[in-house]
């Protein structure tokens, strides 16, 4: 009954954020092909919310691995195709249709998946654990939409300053870089988080046996990724896109 109220509450939030998205776009972007992508990426807003909460899901049933061999090929597949309609001349709103359909199959990966694994979970508001989530979620919630605008609000805030043109699409590529390569230590981190969800005993030891581990990766891996890439991203990026970008 949670899982159903929880997932219900998922999507008439995530519809209603469609609809304002929607409206804001009508009504205050000028721009005729921005508009229309607004509108195409507002619709995405469902796909992605209800795929993310299969995720949470699967790590709750300690299946997290699922969730890494159902996101690898489709996060491939994204960015391939997105790559190959760029480089054959196809236009934003073709390589944003196309985005968003990549998203649509995960979500209906995710379904079947999670069916076969463990049954169906139809979405329920139930009044209960509605105020429920809402009353105790709020602050999760804001900590959710901040983390999640590290990309996609420092873009919004690049489109005021620079513009649409080259720069912003500039921005854009580096920032898609960084959002990727945080999906992926992200996703393998989920990995350790169904042990901590078990009520077995010592579970302050395994707590801290986590955060020691997350640090010490952050920064023994962190520090070598970035000597690394401080010393062949630059030459890299001069032979294979231009010594300007």
């Amino acid at each position: 009954a949670v899982l159903e109220a929880g997932y219900g509450l998922r999507l008439a939030l995530c519809a209603a954020l469609v609809v304002i998205l929607a409206v804001i776009a009508m009504l205050f972007e000028s721009d005729s092909e921005l508009r229309l992508l607004i509108l195409i990426y507002s619709q995405a807003v469902l796909a992605r919310g209800a795929t993310n909460w299969y995720s949470a899901l699967l790590v709750a049933h300690e299946r997290s691995q699922l969730w890494l061999y159902l996101t690898i090929p489709f996060l491939t597949l994204e960015v391939a195709v997105a790559i190959a309609l760029a480089v054959s001349g196809a236009g934003l709103v073709a390589i944003a249709i196309a985005q968003c359909a990549v998203w649509w199959l995960l979500l209906l990966a995710c379904v079947v998946v999670y069916r076969r694994q463990f049954g169906g979970c139809r979405p329920r508001l139930q009044a209960g654990y509605t105020r429920f989530f809402l009353r105790n979620g709020f602050s999760l919630a804001l900590a959710a939409l901040a983390f999640s605008s590290l990309g996609s609000g420092i873009l919004i805030v690049c489109r005021h300053f620079a513009g649409t043109g080259q720069a912003l699409g500039e921005a854009a590529f580096a920032i898609q870089v960084v959002i990727i390569v945080g999906h992926a230590i992200k996703v393998a981190s989920n990995a350790a988080l169904p042990p901590l969800a078990r009520n077995a005993g010592k579970r302050a030891g395994k707590e801290t046996l986590y955060v020691a581990t997350v640090w010490s990766q952050a920064i023994l891996l962190g520090g070598a990724g970035f000597l690394t890439a401080s010393a062949l991203l630059p030459p890299l990026v001069a032979w294979g896109i231009g010594a300007d970008y």
